[in-house]
């Protein structure tokens, strides 16, 4: 384990179990010259946890490196090609193991990779080869194997695995994200970065009597419907959409979400693109998943799902 170069997926946590000691290095990778950069880097600093970070927006904190003293930042890879050139050079000279996080996809990457093999994409397997990647999943922050397999071209299977649901999805997330456990230490973090963005976004579309607190964020393009009120230190990140007469009270949506006529939220999280149909009822403490829709009248008392650690506005 110690001789292995750590490629970190989608990171929930950089567990306990891979504390060697050794040097760890976290890659902004953000074009292909800052890779041949951060490669030479890994070359030259001989065996270290090399952990690529690839900007799951569903998971993407991790725990503080016992060496740092601040948050450490994170960078998404979003061109594949680069990906399959670094696990390429870094097999040809040490194993690699691979941490991805069960929810790197709306469902299991075991389901994944079953479909991947289905589809008859470019998978070869075989024993005794030296590039060989193991393939955990990490929850909660523990390790549990997924596969221990030798590939015998590892890079297309990543390749694979990313290009057809993740790569598409992400973007650059230029930000530190730590470990956040609860909903309310997640919306406390909150409110102390949200007071240096501005108070409204560009493009945005405000009715005359909607009523927004001074405390609130409103992100870019996002539309305010007449009568809602924008309470506390509510956070909208970009696009979102509040429906007339809708109240939100120290409630934080990412981007993309849409909150019905008559809705209101509370001291609550709101992920990527849910949708919270007219007069439904969200209570503190509770966190509707993306793509998630809670219906007409409806009323959410408990957690659907995590806080993300990332400020989004």
């Amino acid at each position: 384990m110690n001789a292995a170069r750590v490629l970190l997926l989608a990171p929930e946590a950089a567990p306990a179990e891979l504390g060697t000691g050794l040097p760890r290095m976290f890659l902004p990778i953000q074009n292909r010259s800052l890779l041949e950069h951060n490669l030479d880097l890994i070359q030259r600093n001989g065996l270290a946890e090399v952990y690529l970070c690839l900007g799951n927006y569903r998971q993407p904190w991790v725990r503080q490196s016992a060496q740092a003293s601040s948050p450490l930042p994170l960078h998404c890879l979003q061109n594949i090609a680069d990906l399959a050139a670094l696990l390429s050079d870094l097999a040809a000279e040490t194993p690699i193991l691979v941490l991805a996080s069960d929810a790197l996809t709306d469902y299991p990457l075991e389901t994944l990779l079953a479909e991947h093999w289905a589809w008859g994409l470019p998978v070869s397997v075989a024993e005794g080869e030296s590039s060989q990647i193991g393939v955990w999943a990490a929850s909660a922050g523990i390790l549990r194997p997924f596969a221990a397999t030798a590939f015998a071209r590892p890079h297309q299977l990543l390749s694979e695995l990313l290009q057809a649901r993740t790569i598409a999805r992400t973007q650059h997330l230029a930000g530190s994200f730590t470990e956040i456990p609860t909903v309310e230490a997640y919306l406390q973090a909150h409110r102390e970065r949200a007071v240096a963005h501005a108070p409204v976004g560009k493009g945005c579309l405000i009715a005359p009597s909607a009523s927004l607190s001074p405390l609130a964020r409103i992100g870019p393009g996002c539309r305010i419907g007449p009568g809602a009120v924008i309470a506390g230190a509510s956070c909208l990140a970009a696009g979102c959409v509040v429906s007339a007469d809708a109240y939100l009270h120290d409630a934080v949506l990412w981007e993309g979400a849409k909150v019905g006529v008559q809705a209101q939220l509370s001291d609550c999280v709101v992920a990527r693109e849910a949708v919270i149909a007219r007069a439904a009822q969200i209570s503190a403490g509770a966190v509707v998943p993306e793509l998630a829709y809670l219906p007409p009248g409806a009323c959410l008392t408990g957690s659907l799902g995590q806080p993300q650690a990332e400020v989004p506005v």
